[in-house]
């Protein structure tokens, strides 16, 4: 087995989400430079996870 699951998948295109689908992984859908037209959309209807880029999964440090 290649991949231990759960497993998340990061992508920005329609195919993205076919292999993800595919293996059974789940997927993150990243829009920031993404070119797919009506992936918002589409994510938003199949109530997928998206952010605009990888800085958003980034946790601020901590304030003294």
């Amino acid at each position: 087995q290649f991949l231990n699951k759960p497993a998340v998948f990061f992508g920005d295109a329609l195919s993205d989400y076919q292999a993800a689908n595919a293996f059974n992984m789940d997927f993150i859908y990243i829009s920031g430079c993404s070119e797919w037209q009506g992936g918002k959309v589409f994510c938003e209807s199949n109530n997928l996870i998206q952010y605009k880029n990888f800085t958003a999964l980034i946790p601020s440090p901590p304030h003294c």
